[in-house]
């Protein structure tokens, strides 16, 4: 899996224009870190916690919470992953600048000084190595039968197989994730990040210098591409408006 380098927005338009290229009719997502040392794998896999026990307890204490609890499990580990819990979901974009707005932001600041990575998926090259027949579907939904093995129901009765990661295509079921676009991979046994399948053939790997990262940002912010646009929230307007922008 090679490796370029983005710069600036400008690059950053450039190489998408080329990766359009290959395949105009190709789906592609996306999905930036701000370490490039990060390998594509969800946070669950990351620990040692029991995916069963974390969803009994955040169950337990978000239902209050939330005025039209989900019938349908995987909106669960959806909702899980929006408030920062273990899962094995990992977030993507089908819009390009999210990611690259996520690749260059760090809310803990500790990443600043590293570099950090853009990723291009090909969700049906990824779905093909999990054997999902594209003559019945290209990337699945949350109701759609090439998933219920990945069901948590599933994996808590059914021990013996090991399947590969899926691109799945959920319903957005929050602000949060409807502006971000957000698409997400799960995962089932078999843990191999996605860049070591196949020698990384489903995905693109594009390095942010650390020192391009103040750039791309304000080069975001002037195109309008902010926190509040991918957070629309309270929280998001008053941050931007200490930062006088």
């Amino acid at each position: 899996m090679s490796t370029k380098t983005i710069k600036s927005v400008s690059k950053f338009i450039d190489i998408l224009k080329s990766e359009n290229a290959k395949d105009t009719n190709a789906i592609n997502w996306y999905r930036g870190q701000v370490n490039k040392e990060w390998g594509l794998i969800p946070s669950l896999l990351r620990t040692n916690f029991c995916e069963e026990d974390l969803i009994s307890k955040f169950k337990q204490n978000a239902k209050l919470l939330i005025s039209s609890p989900p019938v349908h499990e995987l909106e669960w580990l959806l909702i899980m992953q929006h408030y920062a819990m273990p899962t094995r979901l990992l977030d993507w974009s089908d819009n390009p600048l999210v990611a690259l707005y996520f690749a260059v932001v760090d809310e803990e600041q500790s990443n600043n000084e590293k570099d950090g990575a853009f990723w291009i998926l090909s969700p049906t090259k990824l779905n093909e190595l999990a054997n999902i027949k594209l003559d019945e579907v290209r990337i699945p939904s949350t109701d759609d039968k090439h998933i219920e093995n990945y069901f948590p129901s599933t994996l808590k009765y059914e021990k013996t197989t090991s399947m590969k990661p899926i691109a799945i295509i959920p319903p957005r079921n929050t602000q949060r994730m409807q502006a971000q676009s957000g698409v997400f991979t799960i995962w089932h046994r078999d843990i191999t990040p996605i860049e070591k399948l196949e020698k990384g053939s489903c995905v693109s790997k594009y390095i942010i210098p650390a020192d391009s990262k103040l750039l791309i940002l304000n080069e975001l912010n002037f195109l309008g591409f902010n926190r509040f646009r991918l957070f629309p929230e309270l929280s998001s307007i008053a941050a931007l408006i200490k930062e006088g922008r």
